[in-house]
């Protein structure tokens, strides 16, 4: 099991959109890998290694964590089906978006939206903590 940690580096963008950073679509990928993946920044296409300093390390549990100040990082944790996602610090708008199950835990604020329908659907946050 992995842990993925994702340090927001200092950037300029007024939004991005981490929804596509999903616990399932890391696995057996490396970090090289999981940098070189595009996420939309005010957007455009932006490499996540632009925007994350990104460590995998192993863990007793599949663990994402998010640090740093997020305010401008919406939709972690969107469509979360199992497992931990910590946010050390405050996170955007839709945390948790049509999440499924597991838990999130945040040391900081939300903002609006927490488990709301992410995109076009009609169901909100489903299960999990």
């Amino acid at each position: 099991m992995t842990r993925w940690r994702f340090r927001v580096r200092e950037n300029p963008f007024e939004a991005l959109d981490a929804s596509s950073i999903q616990r399932p679509t890391l696995g057996g990928q490396s970090v090289r890998q999981v940098t070189s993946r595009s996420v939309c920044a005010d957007g455009v296409d932006v490499p996540l290694g632009d925007l994350f300093d990104v460590v995998a390390d192993p863990s007793e549990h599949d663990e994402l964590v998010f640090e740093g100040d997020l305010r401008n990082v919406h939709g972690i944790g969107a469509m979360l089906d199992s497992g931990c996602l910590r946010i050390e610090g405050s996170a955007g708008d839709f945390l948790g978006a049509s999440m499924r199950g597991g838990t999130i835990i945040v040391d900081g604020d939300a903002g609006h939206y927490v488990g709301a329908p992410l995109g076009a659907r009609k169901l909100g946050m489903l299960g999990g903590e």
